[in-house]
């Protein structure tokens, strides 16, 4: 994901950690944690098969994109 776009690694590494200390405060078990932290991380992981143009579109989506 860090080859395809920077911004969205740095976001979803960002996501994880704030995920993991909210989990840890809520005392959630660690097999329950380490679910919590990977969902996080990779909640965005599809993105890497959308092109650019399409992601960084500031405009309405046409009907083809």
């Amino acid at each position: 994901m860090q080859a395809k776009n920077e911004y969205t690694y740095r976001h979803n590494i960002g996501v994880g950690i704030i995920a993991t200390y909210l989990g840890m405060k809520l005392g959630l078990s660690k097999e329950n944690l380490s679910a919590l932290t990977l969902a996080a991380t990779l909640h965005d992981v599809g993105k890497i098969r959308i092109s650019d143009s399409i992601l960084e579109n500031s405009g309405k989506l046409t009907a083809a994109e």
